[in-house]
């Protein structure tokens, strides 16, 4: 076999994966039984809700999947994965965009797992299909816009704009000597992890508070609206944690009310309606400083 032929061959079968992946695209988000929301990305790769129940898994099984990989921070349910054949990884990571290290995560999994592969966060709707599209552009060497396009069919709000960005500029890892230790269940994010980054998305809040809600000079990629959504999800992230059945009902309760009032502010922001952000911030602020004072230092931030 001649090196030009062989060239021709290597390239005729990369422009077939490429075309079944763009192909894929067309595809829309089923609904099967454990699984409320799934795509088939392409051949080899899937995304959507996490698997519930064990009817769940059979239809995962039923698909074929050999490896299962959560992004979200909840414990994976990794016997009822292998109960039924199932391999599963857990790479964590948030809303505000797929870090470096969980990029190359995926490319370990992508290379050296058994697929098809069944990408998943919590609702399958942001998370899980950036790591997906993210998957897809190592398996199949699809374009940018591809693997956006995995995005936009699963939903993912544009508001969202770290994912889109991860997706859009991802790089083949240069270095694939030092990858990352895959594991079926990671270290997760505790409750004064969540409320640490909290505290971060909140002050740039109140920076852009000071400047009328526009983006400073010196910071002009801030955005109120955006920031306000990525307050949400954390709040959400955080209340996910209540496993504590130790009388802090309170605590847990004035959380999700905070999560519905960031929502609700980022809803303001959309809207250009003073009055509503006025409002939800000022609860916001008032949920924070009256659980601060009951519940910080001795739960969400103990003292050494």
């Amino acid at each position: 076999m001649t090196r030009r032929f062989m060239w021709a061959v290597l390239g005729a079968i990369f422009t077939a994966r490429l075309c079944c992946a763009e192909s894929d695209q067309s595809s829309k988000p089923e609904s099967k039984p454990g699984l409320p929301r799934v795509l088939k990305v392409s051949d080899r790769i899937f995304t959507g809700y996490e698997p519930l129940g064990s009817e769940g898994f059979d239809s995962l099984k039923s698909l074929g999947i050999k490896t299962i990989i959560s992004v979200d921070g909840a414990i994976p349910n990794v016997e009822a994965a292998k109960a039924h054949g199932i391999d599963y990884i857990h790479i964590p990571f948030g809303y505000d965009g797929v870090p470096e290290e969980a990029q190359k995560a995926i490319f370990e999994v992508m290379k050296n797992r058994e697929g098809p592969f069944y990408f998943h966060c919590h609702h399958g709707q942001h998370r899980g299909p950036a790591a997906a599209a993210i998957a897809l552009r190592i398996d199949s060497g699809c374009s940018a816009e591809t693997a956006i396009g995995v995005l936009k069919t699963c939903g993912t709000g544009a508001d969202y704009k770290g994912l889109y960005k991860s997706v859009s500029e991802f790089k083949t890892p240069v270095d694939v000597t030092h990858l990352p230790e895959l594991h079926e269940i990671s270290k997760v994010e505790d409750l004064a992890g969540a409320m640490a980054r909290i505290d971060r998305i909140w002050d740039r809040l109140l920076l852009l508070q000071k400047n009328n809600w526009q983006a400073p000079k010196d910071n002009p990629d801030l955005s109120a609206e955006h920031e306000a959504l990525m307050l949400g999800e954390s709040f959400r992230t955080a209340a996910r944690l209540n496993v504590d059945k130790d009388g802090k009902e309170d605590m847990w309760l004035r959380i999700k009310e905070t999560e519905s009032f960031a929502f609700h502010l980022r809803d303001a922001f959309k809207a250009n309606d003073a009055d509503g952000i006025t409002a939800r911030f000022t609860s916001i602020k008032s949920n924070c400083m009256n659980c601060h004072s009951q519940y910080r230092n001795n739960i969400i931030r103990p003292e050494k």
